[in-house]
């Protein structure tokens, strides 16, 4: 019986399987052979706390939550160590906020050694975190639907608190209640969220950073608008200017008002002019527009108008 399995190639290679394998599994426990194996994804932590440090400070960012590195040592502490190795940050020694660049020091046997640490070095933002009024404005994107103008738009509150790492504080400006213009097609009240922004109007995207009012509601009052020609008004009784071709500056005015009242009118005139002599080519004439109840010129915008006679 023996020696037909002894004749069985299948049998035999089967066998020295085993065989190998006892034989390896036999160094492998006994002998313990060194070994280099790539870690990855080993955890970065901190001394102290995890985020509670001296005097009241705070982790704020770290540019790696993980390192890599390469462990050289008996296979038992190398093969499949990965989720027991650990990156310690030494913070304990750290008094005051700033952005620190600190080389993590890896938890490891005392016959294991790392090489090829990948980062070198981890930045740590620290700081405490502070709180203080910042004055709320109201902040436009977009543009405007044709023949909509806005009058006011008024927030709700003037203020709020806000909290954030008290290296960043003096970059607020202010906190932006943000409207989208090109969704304003009438008078009414919305309600949005606030966003931190400097002084150029650039959006502060801050960790951590909490806005007490987590709504503001704006007040918007929103006109119609429309660009209307101007047709002077002349009293030429003597016929002073016949013959005589009459230029106006402007030609045509932007008026603002509530929709009824700004659909109701297509154009615009000035005061009487009244001639009492044939006006020369350098003679200027300053007359005041006629606007209809309810319009009104942009703000700034002046009601007098320029004829002159050619």
């Amino acid at each position: 019986m023996v020696k037909k399995w002894l004749n069985n190639k299948t049998f035999l290679r089967i066998l020295s399987l085993v065989i190998a394998f006892a034989l390896w599994s036999y160094v492998i426990i006994t002998q313990d052979p060194e070994r280099t194996a790539r870690i990855d994804n080993v955890e970065v932590i901190c001394g102290l706390s995890q985020m509670q440090l001296n005097e009241g400070l705070t982790i704020i960012s770290k540019s790696h939550e993980t390192v890599s590195f390469t462990a050289t040592g008996n296979r038992s502490l190398v093969t499949g160590v990965a989720g027991k190795f650990y990156a310690k940050l030494d913070l304990d020694n750290i008094m005051t906020p700033g952005k620190y660049s600190i080389t993590p020091v890896i938890s490891k046997p005392d016959s294991v050694t790392v090489q090829a640490l990948n980062p070198t070095a981890i930045e740590v933002h620290i700081d405490r975190y502070v709180s203080s009024l910042i004055p709320v404005k109201v902040h436009t994107i977009g543009t405007l639907p044709e023949g909509v103008a806005i009058k006011n738009a008024t927030p709700d509150i003037s203020v709020t608190t806000v909290t954030v790492p008290s290296l960043m504080l003096e970059e607020i400006s202010y906190v932006g209640a943000t409207i989208d213009l090109s969704q304003v097609t009438s008078s009414g009240k919305i309600d949005v969220s606030p966003i931190l922004y400097n002084e150029n109007g650039n959006v502060l995207n801050i960790i951590g950073a909490s806005i007490e009012a987590s709504v503001i509601n704006v007040d918007i009052e929103a006109e119609r608008t429309k660009t209307v020609p101007v047709y002077p008004i002349v009293s030429d009784d003597g016929g002073f200017a016949k013959g005589l071709k009459l230029n106006v500056s402007p030609q045509t005015v932007a008026i603002y008002g509530n929709a009824d009242a700004v659909n109701a009118v297509t154009s615009v005139t000035t005061d009487s002019l009244k001639l009492f002599s044939v006006p020369s080519g350098n003679d200027e004439f300053h007359v005041k527009l006629q606007l209809p109840v309810g319009v009104r010129l942009a703000d700034g915008a002046s009601e007098v108008v320029t004829l002159t006679f050619k």
